[in-house]
């Protein structure tokens, strides 16, 4: 099972969304806790239904947006997130004691704090490649050689 949000094609849509955006909706808050496939299981499982709903409700959009790189992406930390020039810059770093230049992080920019954070949240998920499957070993079937070459 894939957990990157690189599976959703809306999720350039929902980038474009957030970069154009004036204030931050439960509407456009819903579509990224949609577009989270980790999110969706476990509020299938209730462990975290309880937690999101909450900072939804009290519009705790920063909140929200911090528990999102949290839950979906545990490899992602925040490295840097700076007001300069009238825009938040935000950056997400899986490296984040390696200096910047060697560091592949997700970074993003608005003049809105948590839109800014959603932003590179979205990047950072679009960067996060899938674990691969391995296939299940087959059953063995034969005899046992010891190629071991002791002389």
């Amino acid at each position: 099972m894939s957990f990157a949000l690189t599976a959703d094609p809306g999720a350039n849509r929902l980038a474009d969304t957030i970069r154009s955006a004036h204030d931050v909706t439960p509407h456009l808050v819903e579509r990224i806790i949609d577009a989270c496939p980790r999110v969706r299981l476990l509020n299938r499982s209730g462990e975290v239904a309880g937690r999101i709903a909450a900072l939804v409700e009290q519009q705790a959009w920063l909140d929200l947006g911090l528990a999102l790189i949290r839950i979906e992406l545990p490899a992602w930390t925040l490295r840097h997130l700076i007001y300069d020039g009238g825009a938040w810059h935000c950056s997400l770093s899986q490296q984040p004691n390696m200096p910047l230049d060697f560091d592949d992080s997700a970074s993003a920019e608005h003049e809105i704090l948590p839109l800014a954070v959603f932003a590179a949240f979205l990047q950072a998920a679009q960067k996060t490649t899938p674990l691969p499957t391995q296939p299940a070993p087959a059953a063995f079937s034969g005899r046992a050689l010891c190629c071991d070459n002791f002389a």
